[in-house]
């Protein structure tokens, strides 16, 4: 059943949608990359008409340590746009997903699937299935837009790459190294919160509405802390853990922060709240949505 899960999930229309939509995105953080790049050079041209040396040194190591890595980063670890690409993945995966269980339960297409094998096994062989193809299309994405723009412009040996946020990147080994862990924590976000379409029907009675539950868990995250401002700044600073941004920022807010205000503890926790919250979400639903239709799926 998975192996033809994946057959079918290969073939779905959304691949296309979700493919213009990172080739949009890619394309306008890679403009915004190049004209921060022209920006520099501009700065350089004017120190040297003006003679001032110390600014000119500094100026081309920038120029010079302007890569391709520079322009990956801007997708991974550069603030809000961080999140451009992972939200077009919830968006793309939940209308592939979302409507496939309610659809199967609500129009009676699961009754022959439910009567060969048990329902609880279904649902996980669907979670297996999705979780397979997700993680397998976002890691594909991810190697594309990291590796196209390092073999077209490769960073010039023993010059430190200009990354985002004023950080400098000290070798393309440490680039690879952050890169898969944001991959790792895309991965953990996006998989979790797109299977709970695969239980929500439970309770959701519109196809629509439950493909688009995901995204509006993304929004409601998003503007949680401020809307929390009221209560606190206790309670707002926790808030700040299912953020979204916070957490797909975690990673460069690690390279960014000195070490002494952001040790390894607060990047590990970071990391690790929002996906056990949608993780323990999507537990509870799986159990009750089992012990209601184990029994009394077919009608």
């Amino acid at each position: 059943m998975i192996k033809n899960d994946l057959k079918r999930y290969s073939k779905s229309y959304v691949n296309i949608i979700l493919f213009v939509a990172v080739v949009i995105i890619v394309a306008i953080c890679f403009f915004s990359a190049g004209q921060s790049a022209e920006g520099i050079q501009r700065q350089l041209q004017i120190a040297k008409a003006e003679g001032a040396t110390r600014d000119i040194s500094k100026l081309q190591e920038i120029v010079d340590g302007f890569s391709g890595i520079s322009y990956a980063s801007r997708l991974f670890f550069n603030g809000e746009a961080a999140s451009y690409i992972p939200l077009a993945y919830i968006i793309c995966f939940s209308v592939m997903f979302g409507s496939q269980m309610f659809t199967n339960l609500h129009y009676g297409f699961g009754n022959m699937i439910v009567t060969r094998e048990k329902y609880k096994k279904y649902v996980f062989s669907s979670f297996t299935s999705q979780s397979i193809y997700m993680a397998v299309i976002i890691a594909m994405v991810s190697a594309v837009i990291t590796i196209a723009p390092i073999l077209a412009k490769p960073p010039i040996s023993g010059i430190p790459v200009q990354g985002t946020l004023g950080v400098e990147i000290q070798s393309l080994a440490q680039f690879i190294g952050m890169v898969c862990a944001q991959v790792a924590i895309i991965i953990l976000y996006v998989v979790p919160l797109v299977n709970l379409t695969t239980v929500t029907p439970l309770f959701v009675s519109n196809k629509y509405l439950n493909m688009s539950l995901p995204l509006a868990f993304f929004m409601i995250t998003y503007v949680l802390p401020n809307l929390l401002e009221v209560a606190g700044e206790k309670v707002q600073e926790i808030a700040q853990y299912v953020h979204p941004v916070v957490y797909l920022g975690c990673i460069a807010d690690y390279y960014v922060v000195s070490s002494e205000n952001y040790t390894v503890r607060d990047l590990l926790t970071k990391m690790a709240v929002l996906p056990i919250f949608i993780i323990l979400c999507l537990s509870i639903i799986t159990y009750f949505n089992i012990k209601r239709y184990e029994k009394d799926y077919i009608k």
